[in-house]
């Protein structure tokens, strides 16, 4: 009989257990970016999420993956020249900067949401950094997003068009600005 209550409370309190699966909606969501050399001198953009999920159980986040495609990247200066804007993705996708012909794809991997902070590993040009993205996430009953303004330093990765060139003192600062907006449905 004593087995028999064990096995029946197990059953219960798997069956309380929801899990809920969301996927993103790319129309949506964005993801800005500004770059600067100094406080005044920056440039300003996008690049798209392209898929994306998270699986929250009993409301809580326990995990989730993004996709970023970098070629995607888009420069969206309102002062700056159309022609030196194409010019500018160009330098942004080549090897001194995001590399987009050997690595196409930026990876967020979303182990949990805790003290306001999407905890993450971002895989990007092969390497890992792992993350506390500030955000702040707002669920109902259909949707979960993701809304908030961060910094990403990508001075450990020693992308090329970060680094000081000897004898000057300007340079691409390896911190660059983010402005989120993520909206996910319910599967």
């Amino acid at each position: 009989m004593k087995i028999l209550s064990i096995f029946t409370a197990a059953i219960l309190l798997t069956s309380c257990t929801t899990q809920e699966t969301y996927e993103l909606s790319k129309d949506e969501s964005s993801l800005k970016w500004r770059g600067s050399i100094t406080p005044d001198y920056f440039h300003t953009g996008s690049v798209d999420i392209i898929s994306g999920n998270i699986m929250i159980e009993n409301d809580v986040l326990k995990e989730g993956s993004f996709e970023i495609d970098m070629s995607t990247i888009k420069v969206e200066d309102e002062n700056l020249p159309d022609e030196k804007k194409v010019k500018l993705v160009s330098h942004l996708k080549d090897a001194d900067y995001f590399n987009v012909s050997g690595f196409p794809k930026v990876e967020v991997m979303v182990s949990g949401y805790t003290d306001g902070n999407l905890n993450t590993t971002i895989k990007v040009l092969g390497n890992e950094l792992k993350r506390d993205i500030p955000v702040s996430m707002d669920k109902t009953e259909n949707s979960v997003s993701f809304k908030g303004k961060f910094d990403i330093d990508f001075d450990d990765l020693k992308i090329p068009g970060m680094q000081p060139e000897e004898g000057s003192e300007d340079h691409v600062q390896s911190i660059v600005n983010y402005e989120l907006n993520l909206t996910l449905k319910k599967k």
